[in-house]
């Protein structure tokens, strides 16, 4: 009868036994679940380095939850559970019903879940938790730099969420692809992805751009350095990947280019003067074991010196006992926070290296138009029209000398940074 088959139904549900599970069951088969806390470290295994990096929060979270209240009132700011939070009597603090989140709740997290049984409303109600806790976060920060006296930023979450999707799929994915796991349809798929907010054109104007490479100049414990950072970004409008990947091998001083790698794998030869050539390699001789101690550029460039090509272009300063220290990502955010906590109107448009990228694209723009632009930015924005009319290296190569020869600021990075140089003795 349809009732006996409805409560024999609500039963399995309320044991959590899934029905193709019990018929392979009764035909000898033996099952397997595996939960997403025990699959957590095989997706971590299969992911790339930077995407392990990108995603392992929500990772985490997904598996583990967070039991931390999600309101982000004053009142409930530095609360870390749900039994802790302030406002838990007077729901007028916290609208849950925004976030699709229910008030007094914790995210309990999906790791002792099947990672065959998780569904799309799984990943939708967790998406809206990471964006939730990401708005706490953000709630947390703006205190803290209000009581420093800076502008706060305002961030309604939807970055978060959208990561949290991507991380989750990235996951599924993995797990669809892999035989001992019965799984066959990213769930994740069907999440929609936040639309992201419009972010204003922002580009850098002459005397912007002076008052950042001043205070680049004389402070931090590392200016040399970050000069060249906020150079090559300028110059050759490359992304912090481009800079991290630069070898000595992709410094191409006869034909005066970069070669930069990017995201997706990409491979671009781009133009640059042959002064920050120079700099990239003073710096790398400098800093490096790539050559023997006291071999010049001049050596280098005449062939009259041996370098090890391979050797990253960029540098800290040498540890103590004189061990070569690679540049790595942190060392952009530590130049760009400190220029601006040192220009208050850096710190309230919230300028970043982005901008000099965006900078140089819009100068070159100006001299050469927009296809050259596109390609010196190396976008492929799916533009057909954009095919017909596309920039020839040359093109841009032309574009880029009068960018460096007329235009201030880059001539400007050039000169100084030289004549700083030579001031030195560095």
């Amino acid at each position: 009868p349809q009732a006996t088959l409805e409560a024999a139904a609500k039963i399995l549900e309320s044991l959590d036994i899934d029905l193709g599970d019990l018929a392979r069951h009764m035909d000898g088969e033996t099952t397997t679940h595996t939960t997403v806390a025990e699959y957590l470290p095989t997706a971590r295994a299969a992911a790339s380095p930077a995407c392990s990096e990108k995603y392992d929060y929500y990772w985490r979270l997904l598996s583990e939850g967070d039991s931390r209240c999600p309101c982000t009132c004053e009142a409930c700011v530095d609360t870390r559970s749900v039994a802790e939070c302030a406002c838990g009597s007077e729901g007028h603090h916290f609208d849950p019903a925004r976030r699709g989140l229910e008030e007094g709740a914790t995210y309990p997290g999906m790791g002792d879940k099947s990672v065959a049984k998780v569904s799309t409303a799984d990943i939708e109600v967790a998406a809206g938790w990471a964006q939730a806790l990401a708005m706490k976060r953000n709630t947390v920060r703006a205190r803290k730099r209000d009581l420093r006296g800076r502008h706060p930023r305002h961030d309604d979450g939807r970055s978060a969420k959208e990561s949290f999707i991507r991380a989750a799929r990235n996951f599924l994915t993995t797990a669809c692809g892999d035989p001992g796991v019965p799984v066959s349809v990213n769930v994740a798929g069907g999440v929609a992805i936040p639309n992201r907010r419009a972010i204003e054109a922002r580009h850098l104007d002459a005397e912007q751009l002076v008052e950042l490479w001043e205070a680049t100049l004389s402070g931090g414990e590392d200016p040399e350095l970050d000069a060249l950072l906020f150079w090559g970004q300028l110059e050759l409008g490359a992304r912090r990947s481009g800079l991290l990947n630069l070898t000595v091998a992709d410094l191409d001083w006869a034909n005066s280019t970069v070669r930069l790698h990017e995201k997706g794998g990409t491979s671009v030869n781009q133009p640059a003067s042959r002064a920050l050539i120079e700099e990239l390699l003073g710096h790398v001789l400098e800093r490096s074991d790539a050559a023997a101690r006291g071999t010049t550029i001049e050596q280098v460039l005449a062939g009259e010196a041996t370098i090890r090509v391979l050797t990253p272009a960029l540098h800290y300063r040498r540890s103590k006992d004189g061990t070569p220290r690679r540049l790595t990502r942190r060392r952009f955010d530590t130049l760009w926070n400190r220029l601006r906590a040192t220009l208050p109107w850096a710190d309230q448009a919230g300028v970043r290296g982005h901008d000099l990228r965006r900078t140089g694209g819009v100068m070159i723009e100006r001299i050469a138009g927009y296809p050259v632009a596109r390609r010196w930015l190396r976008h492929d924005d799916g533009d057909v029209t954009g095919t017909y009319v596309d920039a020839r290296p040359e093109d841009v190569a032309r574009a880029h000398r009068i960018f460096v020869g007329e235009v201030g600021p880059t001539q400007m990075a050039c000169s100084q940074f030289c004549q700083r140089r030579v001031a030195t003795g560095v």
